[in-house]
Protein backbone atom coordinates (compact mmCIF):
# COMPACT_ATOMS: atom_id res chain seq x y z
CA UNK A 1 0.00 0.00 0.00
CA UNK A 2 1.45 3.60 -0.36
CA UNK A 3 1.59 4.57 3.15
CA UNK A 4 3.83 1.81 3.80
CA UNK A 5 6.53 4.11 2.22
CA UNK A 6 5.62 6.56 4.78
CA UNK A 7 5.04 3.73 7.52
CA UNK A 8 6.74 0.57 7.20
CA UNK A 9 4.42 -2.37 8.76
CA UNK A 10 7.97 -3.27 10.38
CA UNK A 11 8.02 0.00 12.37
CA UNK A 12 4.01 -0.37 12.77
CA UNK A 13 4.79 -3.75 14.60
CA UNK A 14 7.43 -2.04 16.42
CA UNK A 15 5.17 0.21 17.54
CA UNK A 16 2.43 -1.93 18.85
CA UNK A 17 4.90 -3.56 20.71
CA UNK A 18 5.77 -0.67 22.81
CA UNK A 19 1.41 -0.28 23.90
CA UNK A 20 1.03 -1.69 27.39
CA UNK A 21 -1.10 -4.30 27.63
CA UNK A 22 -2.62 -6.09 30.46
CA UNK A 23 -1.41 -9.86 30.44
CA UNK A 24 -4.57 -11.39 28.50
CA UNK A 25 -4.73 -8.57 26.52
CA UNK A 26 -3.41 -8.87 22.72
CA UNK A 27 -3.52 -6.34 19.50
CA UNK A 28 -6.13 -7.01 16.55
CA UNK A 29 -5.44 -7.15 13.47
CA UNK A 30 -7.94 -7.39 10.53
CA UNK A 31 -6.46 -8.36 7.45
CA UNK A 32 -8.40 -8.27 4.14
CA UNK A 33 -7.74 -11.47 2.02
CA UNK A 34 -6.90 -10.28 -1.74
CA UNK A 35 -6.55 -13.74 -4.17
CA UNK A 36 -3.38 -14.23 -5.43
CA UNK A 37 -2.15 -11.07 -3.73
CA UNK A 38 -1.82 -11.53 0.21
CA UNK A 39 -3.52 -15.10 0.86
CA UNK A 40 -0.63 -17.48 0.10
CA UNK A 41 1.81 -19.41 3.15
CA UNK A 42 4.00 -17.13 2.45
CA UNK A 43 2.19 -14.24 3.05
CA UNK A 44 0.79 -15.69 6.38
CA UNK A 45 4.62 -16.40 7.46
CA UNK A 46 5.78 -12.52 6.35
CA UNK A 47 2.84 -11.81 8.90
CA UNK A 48 3.95 -13.92 11.60
CA UNK A 49 7.68 -12.75 11.39
CA UNK A 50 6.32 -9.21 11.58
CA UNK A 51 4.13 -9.85 14.75
CA UNK A 52 7.70 -11.76 16.34
CA UNK A 53 6.76 -11.81 19.88
CA UNK A 54 3.30 -9.42 20.24
CA UNK A 55 0.64 -10.52 21.58
CA UNK A 56 -1.44 -10.59 18.77
CA UNK A 57 -5.15 -12.12 17.37
CA UNK A 58 -6.31 -11.96 13.59
CA UNK A 59 -9.12 -11.76 12.28
CA UNK A 60 -9.04 -12.68 8.66
CA UNK A 61 -11.40 -11.01 5.99
CA UNK A 62 -11.97 -12.29 2.59
CA UNK A 63 -12.53 -9.16 0.09
CA UNK A 64 -15.92 -8.87 -0.99
CA UNK A 65 -16.16 -8.55 -4.75
CA UNK A 66 -17.72 -5.20 -5.92
CA UNK A 67 -18.17 -4.51 -9.96
CA UNK A 68 -15.79 -1.76 -10.92
CA UNK A 69 -12.42 -3.32 -8.25
CA UNK A 70 -9.91 -5.44 -9.87
CA UNK A 71 -9.41 -8.29 -7.17
CA UNK A 72 -11.01 -11.39 -6.20
CA UNK A 73 -11.92 -12.91 -3.13
CA UNK A 74 -9.57 -16.18 -1.90
CA UNK A 75 -11.31 -19.37 -1.86
CA UNK A 76 -12.44 -20.31 1.03
CA UNK A 77 -9.96 -23.54 1.60
CA UNK A 78 -7.00 -20.96 0.86
CA UNK A 79 -8.42 -18.51 4.08
CA UNK A 80 -8.84 -21.39 5.94
CA UNK A 81 -5.14 -22.83 5.09
CA UNK A 82 -4.11 -19.55 5.60
CA UNK A 83 -6.14 -19.29 8.90
CA UNK A 84 -4.11 -22.74 9.89
CA UNK A 85 -0.52 -21.50 9.57
CA UNK A 86 -1.10 -18.38 11.71
CA UNK A 87 -2.49 -20.91 14.46
CA UNK A 88 0.07 -23.44 13.83
CA UNK A 89 2.25 -20.56 14.76
CA UNK A 90 0.49 -19.65 18.09
CA UNK A 91 -1.34 -16.83 16.53
CA UNK A 92 -5.01 -16.90 17.14
CA UNK A 93 -6.99 -16.16 14.09
CA UNK A 94 -10.59 -16.50 12.53
CA UNK A 95 -11.77 -16.54 9.16
CA UNK A 96 -14.98 -13.88 8.70
CA UNK A 97 -17.90 -15.21 7.62
CA UNK A 98 -19.19 -13.46 4.28
CA UNK A 99 -22.65 -11.44 5.19
CA UNK A 100 -24.19 -8.78 2.44
CA UNK A 101 -22.23 -9.99 -0.46
CA UNK A 102 -25.57 -11.19 -2.26
CA UNK A 103 -26.80 -7.55 -2.09
CA UNK A 104 -23.74 -5.51 -2.75
CA UNK A 105 -24.27 -4.39 0.79
CA UNK A 106 -20.78 -5.90 2.60
CA UNK A 107 -18.31 -4.32 3.72
CA UNK A 108 -16.71 -1.56 1.81
CA UNK A 109 -19.63 -2.38 -1.84
CA UNK A 110 -21.57 0.27 -0.87
CA UNK A 111 -19.12 2.95 -1.03
CA UNK A 112 -18.58 1.79 -4.95
CA UNK A 113 -21.97 2.33 -5.69
CA UNK A 114 -21.34 6.30 -4.64
CA UNK A 115 -19.90 7.87 -8.14
CA UNK A 116 -17.79 10.06 -6.50
CA UNK A 117 -16.10 6.78 -5.41
CA UNK A 118 -15.36 6.18 -9.53
CA UNK A 119 -13.76 8.91 -9.68
CA UNK A 120 -11.10 8.30 -7.18
CA UNK A 121 -10.04 4.68 -7.51
CA UNK A 122 -8.62 2.63 -4.79
CA UNK A 123 -4.76 1.64 -6.05
CA UNK A 124 -2.29 -0.77 -4.48
CA UNK A 125 1.60 -0.45 -5.15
Amino acid sequence: MPINRAYPLAELFRALGEVPLAPRERVTLEYVLLQGINDQPSDALRLVTLAGPLPLKVNLIPYNEAAVARYAPPSLSSARAFRDLLLEKGIPASVRRRRGADIAAACGQLAILNPAMLEHPVTVA
